[in-house]
């Protein structure tokens, strides 16, 4: 017994321990999406002796999607999809695969894959040259990708239409036919000024129109949720109810929530409320959870839809006079980088992204998507400000005159 005992401790001196995951240096990884240059840090995952990446923050980061399954990954980025699974080479497109010289794998709870296949897997699977540069010691590793420049504003915001219907009531997902929509009125005489001070709604009494709000999440869906006291659809609501209380009363805009209270919603009731309304755009407030994000910051998301969708929509078209996915997102894209200029005049976040990936709420609406991740609850030293009126009010008024700025 006691050399069996002996024996074992023998063995587990001489054992290798297992290696753990730790960070190391890394790579630059830059690529050019929607004309403009991004550039993304990422540090080295190290595993039994090889780099490896966080693809799915990697794919984020560029402006790309990550749906999250059971062992398996969907990542859409450029208008394409791609699907990888845990300790497999295999990469699954819409009509073809191709392999990876290594299997991806679950490193830090995150699909990771070695940084000998990145080039090959953005290449094969979005269409995308990615060049990884060295991360020289001492270099910003919380360095953000780069906005967009606002010269991709290529023509002005259209008119608002005035609203349909000001009811909230929310239409069922077959959803009735869309109102006719009332004639944009008449402009009063008082002047817009040219270059308006950040956070001073004067003249703005002459923007009129209907603009539709979302507060995503509710009932039994929840969202983020921080020790039962940050709920992230609790927050959300709050901070629609105060944009709209800003925006109705600084201007002559209709604001319509498509939730007022602790409901669940389905996209498609989402958006029937929004078409009903005769909303002009149909903004969705979102919050965020990513440790390597500033809670200070702010996100703006606009619909890239896949190429395929865009073949079959063009080709089956009928009504001349509504938008195909298309119009509606290259609409919410300039609308887009008007909001990021608008909201970066406030001051009022540090960093202001835009990100464009194929958008669910887009694929099911006639009018243009805007999503707004309105800050990362990651920060809990900064969590508390949420509890405070104050700032909520602060943050509502930034987002609203940044709206309505973008509006005129």
């Amino acid at each position: 017994m006691r050399c069996s005992l002996w024996l074992f401790l023998f063995l587990l001196a001489i054992s290798p321990l297992p290696v753990p995951v730790q960070a190391e240096e890394g790579r630059l990884f830059t690529a050019e999406l929607n004309n403009a240059i991004k550039t993304v840090p990422m540090p080295f995952l190290v595993h039994e002796n090889r780099n490896y990446i966080n693809l799915e923050t990697l794919i984020t980061e560029l402006g790309g999607l990550v749906v999250n399954m059971t062992d398996q990954i969907e990542a859409s980025l450029n208008g394409k999809t791609a699907t990888l699974i845990t300790n497999h080479r295999e990469v699954a497109l819409e009509n073809q695969s191709f392999s990876l010289s290594v299997p991806c794998t679950l490193l830090n709870n995150a699909l990771s894959i070695a940084v000998t296949d990145t080039e090959l897997f953005f290449h094969n699977a979005f269409g995308i040259q990615i060049k990884a540069e060295e991360m020289k010691p001492g270099a910003d590793k919380d360095l953000e990708v780069m906005d967009l420049d606002e010269s991709l504003l290529l023509e002005s915001v259209p008119d608002l239409p005035q609203p349909a219907s000001v009811s909230t009531e929310t239409a069922s997902d077959e959803g009735s036919s869309e109102p006719e929509k009332n004639e944009q009125e008449e402009d009063s005489e008082e002047s817009l000024p040219s270059d308006a001070t950040a956070g001073d709604f004067s003249g703005m009494k002459n923007i009129k129109g209907c603009l539709v709000i979302d507060a995503a999440h509710g009932g039994q869906d929840a969202g983020i949720v921080i020790a039962e006291e940050f709920k992230e659809k609790e927050i959300l609501l709050q901070l629609a109810g105060a944009i709209k209380a800003v925006l109705e009363e600084k201007t002559s805009l209709t604001v319509v929530l498509t939730r007022e209270a602790d409901v669940a919603l389905s996209p498609g009731k989402r958006v029937s409320a929004a078409e009903k309304a005769g909303g002009a755009f149909f903004v969705s407030l979102e919050s965020n959870y990513s440790p390597n994000i500033p809670v200070s910051s702010i996100s703006i998301w606009t619909d890239q839809p896949p190429f395929s969708d865009v073949k079959k929509e063009d080709a089956k078209k009928e009504n001349k006079s509504e938008l195909t996915r298309q119009e509606c997102a290259e609409k919410a894209a300039k609308f887009g980088i008007r909001l990021q200029s608008n909201l970066n005049k406030t001051n009022t976040w540090e960093k202001v992204f835009v990100h464009q990936a194929p958008l669910l709420l887009q694929r099911e609406s006639k009018i243009p998507v805007i999503l707004i991740g309105t800050g990362c609850l990651n920060d809990p030293e900064k969590l508390h400000l949420l509890k405070n009126p104050e700032e909520i009010a602060r943050i509502s008024s930034g987002i609203a005159w940044a709206l309505a700025e973008s509006l005129r």
